[in-house]
């Protein structure tokens, strides 16, 4: 059974300008790898309680679901890395007209620690790109970001 795991989770806090609900999450995660570890993956189906969320009725809509699934794959020697998560949950938003989210985070990293006379230095570059559907703003939005990581 070491393949299956409890989740817990606990998700809150403001953004610029934006404040989201608190919510917590309970249920389970299978995951799996490759032999080599260079392919991992996991699916979480859980229970999401949002306090404080109401309709337009003023009744309570605080429990939900959501589904994640996250990957990882390092190819081509260890020199990429293709990762990311998906995220699909029931949020009800009335000022949005909607109460089904989507959001994923696909990630491409080229692994400088390959480069000769690198080997110890765990930096990598490259970016994501996000598309989420009703997140922040209602219909499908897609931002790209660069950016630099350090694995520890």
């Amino acid at each position: 059974m070491n393949w299956l795991s409890v989740h817990l989770e606990y998700n809150g806090g403001l953004s610029v300008g934006t404040s989201f609900n608190n919510s917590f999450l309970c249920g389970l995660t299978y995951s799996g790898h490759s032999d080599d570890f260079t392919k991992t993956w996991s699916i979480s189906a859980m229970y999401k309680a949002i306090p404080g969320t109401l309709d337009a009725l003023e009744r309570c809509q605080m429990h939900n679901f959501q589904i994640t699934g996250v990957w990882g794959i390092e190819f081509a020697g260890g020199w990429c890395t293709f990762s990311g998560f998906a995220d699909f949950w029931r949020e009800l938003q009335p000022w949005q007209g909607t109460e089904f989210i989507f959001m994923t985070e696909p990630q491409f990293w080229i692994n400088l620690n390959k480069v000769k006379g690198w080997e110890d230095i765990n930096l990598s570059v490259g970016g994501e790109l996000e598309l989420s559907a009703n997140f922040v703003a209602k219909g499908f939005h897609a931002m790209p970001a660069v950016g630099a990581k350090w694995t520890f």
